[in-house]
């Protein structure tokens, strides 16, 4: 009898290595969740966090090794909640690495198009200021509008108001060295001009606004 229980304690699984193992994954799986609901950064990048996940796997191994002649239920158990940490840290890494990548596309889409725009604009402070407007109301004696957009391009933004009893036709215009959409910053340069509608069909400036120009 004595030699049996003696038998049946030796065939005992030693279970204080698997269970640490176990705590151990428990708590790389919430981080990884966490650090992917907190965080741009690849949880992989962080040092402790490989440091834990490799020591999650030695116990996990160790667990498998200690009890050799022994049962092995928690240690399997150990075994198999790493592979599944694993799974999800790599799964959260992946998705992180997409968010980062598609960041940097955006960031790198973004300023191309604030160099096209910058490009584009080809105002000065001398050339606005040479600019001659006309009548306050009828727009007479000032700049031609297509003489203006030969020199200095298309406006990204055009306002056309109708003809009324009190005025003729008038449209307002602005160059900008933002791209469309973006937010107005320090380096924003703008050139609003307004033009009114003549007999000939053709539009005069009557009204010149600028900011950031030097």
């Amino acid at each position: 009898m004595e030699t049996r229980q003696n038998k049946q304690a030796a065939n005992n699984e030693f279970i204080a290595l698997p269970i640490v193992a176990i705590v151990i994954d428990a708590i790389v799986m919430a981080l990884a969740i966490y650090f992917g609901f907190t965080t741009s950064t690849s949880v992989f990048k962080n040092i402790l966090f490989l440091i834990v996940i490799v020591l999650a796997l030695v116990l996990s191994i160790g667990s498998i090794i200690v009890n050799v002649r022994n049962k092995k239920t928690i240690s399997w158990i150990a075994i198999l909640l790493w592979i599944v940490m694993a799974i999800i840290s790599e799964t959260v890494a992946y998705n992180q690495q997409v968010a980062i990548n598609k960041a940097h596309n955006a960031e790198v889409a973004r300023q191309a198009k604030i160099k096209d725009a910058n490009n584009q604009f080809k105002w000065t402070f001398d050339n606005y200021s040479a600019l001659q407007s006309g009548d306050l109301l009828t727009g007479a004696g000032g700049e031609n509008y297509q003489n203006i957009v030969e020199k200095f391009g298309e406006p990204q933004a055009k306002d056309r108001n109708e003809a009324n009893a009190m005025q003729a036709e008038s449209m307002t215009v602005t160059w900008s060295n933002a791209p469309d959409n973006a937010p107005i910053t320090d380096v924003t340069k703008t050139v609003t001009l307004s033009f009114i509608k003549q007999s000939d069909g053709s539009f005069a400036l009557a009204t010149k606004m600028q900011a950031g120009l030097q």
